[in-house]
């Protein structure tokens, strides 16, 4: 599915400001529903960036409209992006990067 995000560039010695907007066409992971996605960002390498967006159950077109910010940022760094579905008697599963 398609993923809608947006940032800008950290001033020097300043937060990376993200917002994960929205995903579209997200695949049903789930065998009697839709999926109930999330999203997580990282800083490559960095797991200690991480944040997540909160679950949206039974959707597969989520809006999420989700702002963080990233603390440990430095130019450069690569900001990693996934989209995982729920499940809350099993390992969450993998729907997107």
């Amino acid at each position: 599915g398609q993923r809608r995000i947006e940032g800008r560039p950290p001033q020097e010695g300043g937060p990376l400001k993200v917002t994960i907007v929205s995903a579209h066409g997200l695949r049903q992971a789930d065998d009697f529903s839709k999926s109930d996605p999330y999203c997580m960002c990282f800083v490559e390498g960095r797991p200690s960036t991480k944040f997540v967006t909160r679950v949206v159950d039974n959707n597969d077109s989520p809006v999420w409209e989700h702002t963080d910010l990233i603390w440990d940022y430095q130019p450069g760094d690569t900001l990693m992006f996934r989209v995982y579905d729920k499940d809350w008697l099993s390992r969450d599963d993998a729907l997107g990067r």
